[in-house]
């Protein structure tokens, strides 16, 4: 059975981190990757390498093939169909920094805790995104 391949953009989205981080793996030999070389020839990066990558960083696995294919068919406008549901909104800020100051007293770091986060499905303050270590240190430093 031949490894699904991902673009270098769909490897970002899979494992919800920056383009910049995932280019320092690629460059750093942390994550192997076929270099593309040029337009119309995009860096290549096979999913177990990915899932591998992911792990040794702390992330949350990327979601699996078939996961995907659903997430893509919801995100189509379709005719005919109804709507998507609106997007889960997050609790209300002052309710989450009560749970990330107990979560820190307990003694976990600003990376843990963002893992923790990302690995409940608990949404971030804007609905989007994952949960970040920088943004767990601001919203700790303002509270």
């Amino acid at each position: 059975m031949m490894a699904e391949l991902l673009t270098f953009g769909e490897a970002v989205q899979h494992a919800g981190v920056s383009r910049q981080r995932l280019n320092r793996a690629i460059h750093s030999g942390r994550l192997a990757a076929e270099r593309g070389g040029g337009p119309g020839k995009p860096t290549r990066i096979r999913f177990e390498d990915l899932r591998a990558w992911c792990a040794s960083e702390g992330l949350s696995l990327p979601v699996e093939a078939n996961v995907r294919l659903e997430r893509a068919e919801r995100s189509m406008p379709a005719q005919g169909l109804p709507p998507a549901p609106p997007p889960v909104r997050s609790a209300p800020k002052a309710s989450v920094l009560q749970r990330l100051q107990a979560m820190q007293a307990e003694g976990l770091s600003l990376q843990a805790i963002a893992n923790r986060l990302n690995a409940e499905g608990v949404p971030t303050l804007s609905g989007k995104g994952r949960w970040q270590k920088g943004t767990i240190g601001n919203l700790l430093a303002q509270g």
